[in-house]
């Protein structure tokens, strides 16, 4: 059972008068997520709603991304804003994840814009929905900014809504992005389509992908598998041609990937007249997949399950169900309850978070459970709200769970102030330290990493060297592609990237370069070289290595080499397109069916001495 280390409040609202019918309350500071941003700080990441000053009322359009640096101890550092794409009103803070970069983060939102148009001497407006991301550096500085609108809008009223739910960032300097598009018409939603996209650096667009069906379906939640795929979760109608539950709204919906975006595996499942809606996803010790969910009845066909309700499933490694554990709330009292996360354990189990209400949402609290490999409650602990505080609603929480078995929990704060003009609410913050939790499973994406990078390095000049990176190496598991080749040159100049290199050196002294190869799952591996003539092998070698004829313009050579040397001939993309043995004093090359252009020939001798010559094929 976790203990309670400490414990902070911010009340950071004034009292907000509750208006009825809107779906955007004009909050000052409003916070869903909480991450881990360093050794020395954490990172609360929400919306800002700042005061207009000259009417001295909180502007229900005018809200900002914000992050709030939070110290070890739970006290406020330091508040960034964040810039926008156009002016807005914030629908949704959707996710902020740590990006695998080192030291670098990912933010993404979804926001409404509104446009006006006027063709033809006529006015028309075209609300629209899109999402931002933002990359940002451990201090809060903004490293690279992307806004994407909506792929296009109409007019009278029509609308077309595109929303980022999740991120991955990838080590090419690539996004891949999932969500939502939805084009409505006259009030009415249609063309409700998952899609994920890849784009670049610059935010061009490179690949779509779209489920494609006439109905409501969902990608939440996006995460990494030590199989080098991806697996995303979320929801999809009832109704689709794959068939379903009949009269199903929505099911629970999985769809993994690998890293081109080539669809593995699909699967959906659920009960009948419900949504169902998978939230997140976690990878387990057993190969299996922990699905974090919440369900409700679409027909309130049952009397006992009315409300939302939270739900972890337990999925083997061939997608079958293990276990099923509900987390409901109280049924006199709509049974409101979620779970928000859960953390797999390396004994099967995991340690969930979520929240409930127990009076209809007069107070609501911030719960954390721990289920066995069996998916059976072990124990549980209720996050206080505030004590001795009106603060009575301390719910939708998220967490920090660390190695060392400590996890620091964030919970959103609200009090009611009843007044003669109407109810007001304040609204504040909830951190708590914990300790004395099960040590947390994390999978190890490097248990089999790329293997070593193997390179031409061509002198072109005495102090001008060609290099081409083998892009053929294995990346390690199965799915796993390689994403990136790094080279640093040794002599101080910036690490450089891509597989076909030129450098340039300021003199012909030694150096030593280093070649690294990192796959899709940033797991990298690394190879020193030593290019030729004075940089590499001794003279003696160099001089006993001969090719002729040398350009060739039959494509067929011969090379004279030291025997016992392996070879092997690339070509400018890095791929092996010859390779062998030199086992007497000539040994012919033929490259006679390839095309004409630049080769170059990687010599290896038993002893680690290596050499690297220049192919010409005219």
């Amino acid at each position: 059972m976790p203990t309670t280390v400490w414990s902070k409040h911010w009340n950071q609202s004034p009292a907000i008068r509750w208006r009825t019918g809107i779906s955007f309350y004009p909050l000052p500071e409003y916070y869903h997520t909480l991450y881990q941003l360093s050794s020395t700080r954490y990172g609360l990441m929400g919306s800002l709603n700042p005061r207009d000053t000259t009417t001295a009322r909180w502007n229900v359009t005018a809200y900002h991304p914000l992050l709030t640096t939070v110290t070890p101890l739970g006290d406020s550092a330091r508040q960034i804003r964040f810039p926008m794409g156009l002016p807005y009103r914030l629908r949704e803070f959707r996710y902020a994840a740590p990006a695998h970069r080192p030291g670098h983060f990912l933010a993404a939102l979804t926001y409404d814009v509104n446009y006006y148009v006027f063709p033809s001497s006529s006015l028309y407006t075209a609300d629209s929905t899109g999402f931002q991301l933002t990359r940002f550096d451990t201090t809060g500085r903004i490293q690279t900014f992307y806004y994407r609108p909506d792929p296009g809008f109409w007019a009278s009223g029509n609308r077309r809504e595109y929303s980022g739910r999740s991120v991955v960032d990838l080590p090419d300097g690539q996004l891949a992005i999932f969500g939502q598009d939805q084009a409505v018409s006259g009030g009415l939603a249609f063309n409700d389509n998952a899609v994920a996209l890849r784009v670049d650096r610059r935010g061009r667009e490179r690949r779509r992908w779209s489920s494609g069906w006439y109905h409501s379906d969902y990608l939440n939640s996006v995460r990494a598998l030590p199989d080098g795929s991806y697996v995303a979760v979320g929801a999809i109608g009832g109704h689709d041609p794959a068939g379903g539950p009949p009269g199903s709204p929505l099911n629970y919906w999985l769809v993994r990937f690998n890293a081109h975006g080539d669809t593995l595996q699909s699967r959906h499942f659920g009960v009948p007249r419900s949504f169902e809606i998978a939230s997140d996803v976690r990878s387990t010790p057993d190969g299996g997949l922990l699905l974090t969910c919440w369900r409700a009845p679409a027909d309130g066909s049952d009397p006992n399950d009315q409300g939302q309700n939270g739900e972890l499933i337990k999925l083997d490694s061939l997608w079958q169900e293990q276990w099923h554990y509900k987390f409901n709330g109280f049924p006199q009292f709509g049974t409101n309850a979620d779970v928000m996360t859960a953390q797999p354990i390396a004994d099967g189990g995991c340690v969930m978070l979520g929240w409930r209400s127990p009076d209809g949402y007069d107070t609501v609290q911030t719960v954390i459970r721990r289920l066995n490999a069996a998916g059976q409650l072990v124990w549980q602990k209720v996050v206080a709200p505030v004590p001795g505080s009106a603060f009575q609603v301390a719910g939708f929480p998220d967490w920090v769970y660390e190695a060392d078995g400590t996890a620091l929990v964030f919970a959103r704060t609200a009090k009611v102030l009843t007044r003669p003009s109407g109810d007001y609410w304040q609204w504040g913050t909830l951190l708590t330290k914990l300790s004395g939790l099960p040590t947390p499973w994390e999978p190890d994406f490097c248990a089999r990493p790329p293997a070593a990078p193997a390179a031409a390095i061509t002198p072109i000049t005495p102090v001008e060297v060609g290099f081409v990176g083998d892009s053929t190496t294995p990346a390690g598991p199965r799915y796993a592609v390689l994403s990136l080749c790094t080279w640093d040159y040794g002599d101080g100049s910036p690490v450089d990237t891509g597989w076909v290199k030129v450098h340039t050196y300021a003199s012909s002294q030694p150096v030593r370069v280093r070649q690294c190869v990192i796959n899709n799952l940033w797991c990298q591996t690394c190879t020193e070289h030593f290019p030729l003539g004075p940089v590499g092998v001794g003279e003696e070698l160099a001089a006993s290595v001969s090719i002729y004829p040398n350009p060739s313009a039959t494509g067929a050579f011969t090379l004279r080499a030291p025997t016992g040397a392996t070879y092997v001939v690339l070509d400018a993309t890095g791929r092996t397109v010859a390779a062998g043995t030199a086992t007497g004093p000539e040994t012919p090359l033929d490259l006679r069916a390839h095309a004409t252009g630049v080769y170059a020939l990687r010599l290896t001798w038993p002893d680690g001495r290596s050499l690297t010559r220049r192919l010409i094929r005219q």
